[in-house]
């Protein structure tokens, strides 16, 4: 990570509230009520602003590239301006987790013997959550048990849970079971994220 910016982020009091519930630094400071869509982005920001009036959550979906993560980050961080005094590390009330480390730290809990990871007894239990890059990886028995237990979790509590994917919610069902699509369904307003692959288009223009 750039030490300036990890630097620059630690000694603003609003970025380091973004940082400190696991937003990636780069995206620390975005707002979705007045963060410029990327170019394809626009009907997927107005369904979002419409979402997070609603206190809904959402599905993002789309190919690689396309801002979701951004998207999400953007949402997360404005929940966090509205409310900066919120409970924070070690019991947060939001948390932005990418589906991999979740997956890993569960897992390593389980090679203990026993009891969840403490990634993931922050996921089950927070106001808000962003679960980052959903269905990624293989669908193995434990991953399956993993993402219908967090998934059932967050329904039953009713916490306002944020996944992006890159599978659409037939691509979801199709892998990942007919259980964890409903469930995904339920929990998040499903919202198809357009453009083009932005890192591409940005190394093509230099």
């Amino acid at each position: 990570m750039n030490h300036e910016l990890l630097q620059r982020i630690r000694n603003d009091e609003r970025l380091n509230l973004h940082l400190d519930v696991g937003v990636p630094a780069v995206l620390c400071g975005l707002n979705i009520d007045t963060v410029k869509p990327l170019s394809g982005q626009e009907t997927a920001h107005a369904r979002l602003l419409e979402t997070l009036g609603g206190g809904r959550g959402a599905y993002l979906h789309s190919d690689v590239g396309h801002g979701k993560t951004y998207l999400a980050a953007a949402m997360i961080c404005t929940a966090i301006d509205a409310n900066p005094h919120l409970p924070r590390m070690p019991d947060p009330a939001a948390l932005f987790v990418s589906w991999r480390s979740l997956l890993h730290d569960q897992r390593s809990q389980a090679s203990d013997g026993y009891g969840d990871g403490r990634m993931m007894m922050m996921a089950l239990g927070v106001p808000l959550v962003v679960i980052d890059d959903f269905g990624s990886g293989n669908p193995t028995d434990f991953a399956l048990e993993t993402a219908e237990r967090l998934l059932d979790e967050r329904y039953n509590t009713g916490g306002r849970t944020i996944i992006t994917g890159n599978l659409t919610l037939n691509q979801l069902a199709a892998r990942w079971g007919d259980r964890t699509a409903s469930r995904v369904a339920g929990l998040c307003r499903v919202v198809h994220v357009g453009g083009n692959d932005h890192r591409i288009d940005g190394a093509r223009r230099g």
